[in-house]
């Protein structure tokens, strides 16, 4: 089992952190379109957190699983073997969320995706950053993090498994 430090910063065999979208946005007014309006990079911020979430900053929906690429201080892709996870609430054998596979976030809500990371063998344990492409090509965020995690097959590349977006709570 792994132990586990506060902050960005997670010594284990296997890193488990929600990566959070918080819909962005000032009115406390502003609804989620009726109609399946897909959230864009502009309108996201997004932190890894290991209680986190994602936080839209306008009224938008989520539908699917993002891309995560690891990328090195200077830029330059990490290899990974990339893989599905399932969504928390499916693990948890929790009922499946209302509107699911579709989230929508008003303003200042979150929505999720969680990452499982294991196998971190022969990388810089220098902070990283995380480019969370979103489904349908809607852009790119980049989440700062701190990786520690244990090297399990040294001739085995870090192995990522990414779930799709879900709703927080």
């Amino acid at each position: 089992m792994g132990l586990y430090r506060c902050s960005r910063s997670l010594l284990a065999l296997l890193l488990f952190a929600p990566l959070l979208v918080t819909a962005c946005g000032t009115s406390t007014k502003a609804k989620v379109p009726g109609k399946n309006v897909s959230c864009r990079a502009e309108q996201l911020q997004a932190s890894m957190s290991l209680l986190g979430a994602t936080q839209s900053l306008v009224g938008c929906v989520l539908t699917g699983r993002p891309t995560i690429v690891i990328r090195s201080q200077k830029g330059d892709p990490i290899a990974t073997a990339s893989i599905a996870a399932e969504p928390l609430w499916a693990q948890r054998n929790s009922p499946e969320p209302k509107g699911w596979p579709t989230v929508a976030i008003a303003p200042g809500k979150k929505a999720q995706a969680r990452l499982e990371l294991s196998n971190w063998c022969g990388q810089s344990r220098e902070p990283v950053k995380l480019a969370l492409t979103l489904p349908g090509r809607h852009g790119t965020l980049l989440v700062p993090a701190k990786i520690d995690v244990a090297c399990i097959a040294k001739k085995s590349p870090p192995r990522l498994a990414v779930s799709p977006f879900e709703p927080v709570g």
